[in-house]
């Protein structure tokens, strides 16, 4: 069985973003191809700097052809870090689609700046 995971998040983020509660994830959502099912699954997110509180959904099955939208995107910014930032820099979100043995089924990384705190 084959997923694939579609997200728009945001190309930037600052500490504007968590005064003003921008999201980072705009969309979300897990498509399964090929055949078969797949069950217990964890779709986790991480950052790299860890700009972003790591978060985990736990999807109970999904089978080819579904497409799964998940509408809790809702993630916490670090808003120690972003405030501290005294130049940009670049970070990343990885979001892994896994089952509970740790097999990895999709995973998608996005680049992220990250603006400094005057920006």
């Amino acid at each position: 069985m084959l997923f694939r995971i579609e997200a728009a998040i945001a190309s930037t983020v600052g500490f504007a973003s968590h005064q003003n509660a921008v999201p980072l994830l705009r969309e979300l959502k897990i498509v399964g191809q090929g055949d078969g099912q797949a069950e217990d699954l964890r779709l986790a997110l991480r950052a790299d700097p860890p700009f972003v509180a790591e978060k985990t959904w736990k999807l109970d099955r999904l089978a080819a052809g579904d497409e799964l939208t998940i509408n809790d995107r809702d993630v916490a910014l670090n808003a120690t870090m972003l405030a501290g930032l005294t130049e940009s820099m670049r970070g990343s979100i990885t979001l892994t689609l896994s089952d509970r043995h740790g097999a990895e089924f999709a995973a998608l990384v996005r680049p992220v700046e990250l603006l400094a705190h005057s920006e």
